[in-house]
């Protein structure tokens, strides 16, 4: 477009605006009193009210307070509280809220504990008081037996594995954490596998007593886990032998305070079967009874059923010194020692009951077991501060016990129904929660379950 000549030059857009920002603000610094045009001009003089100038332009003009946004709005910051709720869970961020993670909706203040290895109600705890979460393990070998070392995350497994024609007794560490390093080790060879295992814990190991028909023997070892993050062995003690020259059809073992003890169901060449008490450095001495075959002990006393309603005291010598008969019928696996406690379980015609053996050898207080436990196996299971009670009915139910031997609700009714339980191995605390191990019919296998959150 041409300009008419002597037309003054157009000014930029953008000039003109910073001119007319310059006057509004001149006019609102002004200050003082008008007085027209010239002398004598009407109206009189007045007195502009007076101005300030704008707080701000833009919204960064304004500084924002913690926690808040700054906008700018008509030339005045104003503060607006931040929302931030990047999980749309109704928690507001830390640190103008108070959930801890804001990219997991599961986690918030006041919400419930679940096992997730999430703090998901905030209180700097992860998983207190969530419900344990069973995984399970199968496993084709099958577990005579096992046990915990010391606070180590994982179980070690006794299994009989067939190699060729033989039969190998090997000890398997089972980890249960993410990174599962794996050992083992070979404890003994039979030509059968007839193989009877027992496990007892003692510090930084476990022993593990063992016995084979053809063998004729029982012999015994400590093994020894060594385990990091990406790696586990096991370590034998040299093996030792216990009793030799026998035919060995049944063993129970329980641990002493110098030691363990066993109780063994033998078979002589004429196929007479008799039973004896066995610690090891002492003569076997006979134990005259035949029922349930179980062995509980406590101060170099020992406990063994001594018909279906009755338990006998020994001594030692496995002379009998008391006969405790209990208002009821033994279970099976009915006695166990906990905490230097001696308990038994027994049935009447509707429900089950602990019974307590106190020092005295006689029964003390009886302990009925809640509903529900009256129509399966039962088998006690000791732990550092409860009992854990499994039962088998079309599945396996897991209760603990504290000290009182009432029930702990807060870990109680953990489900868990494979088919085919005949044996429970064994329930413990290790390191990453508590295991069960179970084995299956003969031959099918078995089972590690994993209670996370316990």
């Amino acid at each position: 477009m041409s300009r008419r000549p002597g037309a003054p030059s157009a000014l930029p857009t953008s000039a003109l605006r910073a001119v007319a920002l310059l006057a509004a603000l001149g006019s609102l610094a002004f200050e003082g009193q008008f007085r027209g045009c010239g002398a004598g001009s009407s109206p009189p003089s007045t007195t502009l009210p007076e101005g300030e100038p704008p707080e701000c332009f833009v919204d960064t003009d304004c500084t924002a307070e913690i926690c808040n946004v700054a906008q700018c709005v008509a030339g005045t910051c104003r503060q607006v509280v931040q929302m931030t709720d990047e999980d749309f869970d109704g928690a507001i961020a830390a640190p103008c809220g108070t959930d801890c993670d804001d990219t997991n909706a599961s986690v918030g203040p006041g919400f419930f504990e679940v096992c997730d290895s999430s703090d998901n109600d905030c209180d700097t705890r992860i998983d207190e008081d969530a419900t344990p979460t069973p995984v399970r393990y199968d496993l084709s070998a099958e577990v005579l037996a096992s046990g915990a070392i010391d606070d180590l995350p994982g179980v070690v497994l006794l299994t009989i594995d067939p190699v060729g024609t033989r039969f190998e007794l090997t000890a398997r560490w089972f980890d249960l954490t993410p990174t599962a390093p794996f050992g083992s080790a070979r404890l003994a060879t039979f030509d059968d596998d007839s193989t009877i295992v027992q496990a007892l814990p003692v510090p930084g190991g476990l022993r593990v007593v063992w016995t084979s028909l053809a063998d004729r023997a029982v012999r015994e070892t400590t093994l020894h886990v060594t385990r990091t993050e990406r790696s586990a062995s096991i370590d034998l003690d040299p093996t030792l032998d216990v009793v030799t020259g026998v035919e060995v059809t049944g063993m129970r073992a329980t641990e002493t305070a110098g030691g363990y003890a066993l109780l063994l169901e033998t078979l002589d060449d004429v196929g007479t079967r008799s039973r004896s008490l066995v610690v090891p450095g002492m003569a076997p001495v006979p134990v005259p009874y035949e029922a349930t075959l179980d062995l509980a002990s406590r101060d170099m006393r020992f406990y063994v059923p001594a018909s279906s309603a009755e338990i006998a005291v020994l001594d030692a010598m496995g002379g009998e010194v008391q006969r405790v008969v209990l208002p009821g019928e033994l279970t099976l696996d009915p006695l166990t020692s906990w905490n230097g406690r001696i308990l038994a379980v027994a049935r009447d015609a509707s429900s089950f009951a602990f019974l307590e053996i106190t020092s005295a050898d006689t029964v003390g207080d009886s302990f009925p077991f809640e509903a529900g436990f009256g129509d399966s196996d039962i088998a006690l299971h000791p732990l550092a501060g409860s009992l854990a009670v499994t039962r088998v009915t079309s599945g396996l139910d897991v209760a603990l016990y504290d000290e009182t031997l009432a029930r702990s609700e807060a870990h109680f009714g953990v489900a868990y129904a494979p088919t085919g339980i005949y044996r429970q191995r064994g329930v413990y605390e290790t390191g990453a929660g508590l295991a069960i191990v179970v084995a299956f019919a003969p031959r099918e296998g078995s089972a590690v379950v994993h209670l996370q959150c316990r």
